[in-house]
């Protein structure tokens, strides 16, 4: 491109007051169309990029839609599975002793493993749950230990048969399978957890 010295300004601002323009401010050209055409192209790139950002912005920013729920979800799974890898006596933890049980089998020389096991999961919730652990008579909230379809073991249920909560609703933990014979779920109240 030319270099606009003293000598091509003066030639142009002469050139547009014989056009009729006022433009003798200015040290160049008007637009052309091509020119104006990489103007919008620019304008519109740079729109985008606006939109685009405030999108990432809004999602990115958005609170979680599980919220609570899923924080209760999350501690009810948390529970179950440090319940699962806790030691109920030397080297052996409580999921041993239901995989014990599923087979009808002995774990840490106990003579009655439902027992036994029942013991060991209520003194693990007890310590968990702390004062929320009964009020009114009431547990907020259901372990089962299920076994395996064809077994001759019963169902085990800790706390409430039947739980219905006051306010908030019923959070069920994911079913952790125990081996291949048994399952374990807890389902607790979603206000006793906030």
């Amino acid at each position: 491109m030319k270099r606009k010295t003293g000598k091509n300004i003066e030639k142009w601002r002469l050139f547009n007051k014989a056009q009729g323009g006022r433009r003798d401010c200015c040290l160049g050209p008007p637009f052309t169309k091509a020119q104006g055409g990489e103007m919008i192209g620019l304008l519109v790139i740079v729109i985008l990029m606006v939109v685009i950002f405030a999108v990432y912005i809004r999602f990115s920013s958005a609170p979680d839609s599980k919220g609570e729920e899923a924080r209760v979800s999350e501690a009810n799974n948390y529970l179950v599975s440090s319940m699962l890898n806790s030691n109920v006596c030397p080297g052996k933890s409580l999921e041993d002793a239901i995989k014990a049980w599923g087979n009808n089998d002995k774990v840490c020389q106990e003579g009655n493993m439902e027992q036994f096991i029942t013991q060991e999961a209520e003194t693990m919730l007890k310590a968990y749950f702390g004062a929320r652990y009964e009020k009114n008579g009431k547990h907020p909230f259901q372990l089962t230990i299920k076994p395996a379809e064809g077994s001759s073991n019963t169902e085990i249920t800790i706390g409430e048969k039947q739980l219905a909560c006051e306010t908030g609703g019923i959070m069920p933990s994911r079913a952790y399978s125990i081996g291949r014979v048994a399952s374990m779920q807890v389902k607790t109240c979603v206000s006793l957890q906030i």
